[in-house]
């Protein structure tokens, strides 16, 4: 639920990337490690689908719009593209947590996010042409099975008010908190 104000603010304002994306593969057991520097990026983004359902009478009126859900899914467009970052993103069936961190707005603010359980879902589309070559990947959130701590506390998955557990957390301050870095072993066991 959408938390502090709105209004007028011209420290808002952001024109550029420049951000930095970090995954790692979650497996059932392990100690902490590293998220990994994906690539160098020349875009990103996120989309929060609402998957509304919609409903219509046989005249053809629509008489309602109900929401049906989210489905979150994270984009970006990787400047590098050898074959370490091509067989990274050939693997379909393994689990990846990701953490995306902005550029600084020019109050110092930065958005920070976390998705603790993502499958890479875009096929590897590879152009060989006379211009700069980019490699597209698109991971898809799944819902986690709980509630999930991490550290740093701020990006810990928490269920809502209605027994909810969102996709991801997105995190906004002047002081950015980092990647998570909690045990891989104990991510799969709560949330896979």
């Amino acid at each position: 639920m959408p938390t502090g104000t709105l209004g007028r603010d011209r420290n808002k304002f952001s024109n550029k990337g420049g951000g930095i994306l970090k995954i790692e593969e979650i497996v059932a057991s392990g100690s902490a490690q590293t998220m990994k520097f994906l690539s160098y990026l020349n875009e990103s983004g996120l989309n929060i689908d609402p998957r509304m359902t919609e409903f219509r009478g046989e005249e053809g009126l629509l008489w309602n719009i109900i929401s049906s859900g989210e489905v979150w899914k994270w984009n970006s467009v990787l400047a590098q593209v050898g074959a370490d970052e091509i067989n990274y993103l050939r693997q379909y069936d393994k689990y990846f947590h990701l953490y995306y961190k902005s550029a600084p707005r020019l109050d110092g603010y930065v958005q920070e996010i976390y998705i603790p359980l993502v499958k890479i879902t875009s096929p590897l589309d590879l152009k060989f042409k006379n211009e700069a070559r980019n490699l597209p990947v698109e991971f898809t959130a799944l819902s986690p099975k709980a509630a999930l701590a991490v550290t740093p506390n701020a990006l810990s998955i928490v269920e809502d008010a209605q027994g909810n557990i969102p996709y991801g957390v997105i995190y906004e301050s002047n002081n950015p908190v980092g990647e998570v870095t909690t045990q891989v072993g104990t991510i799969y066991s709560t949330i896979v």
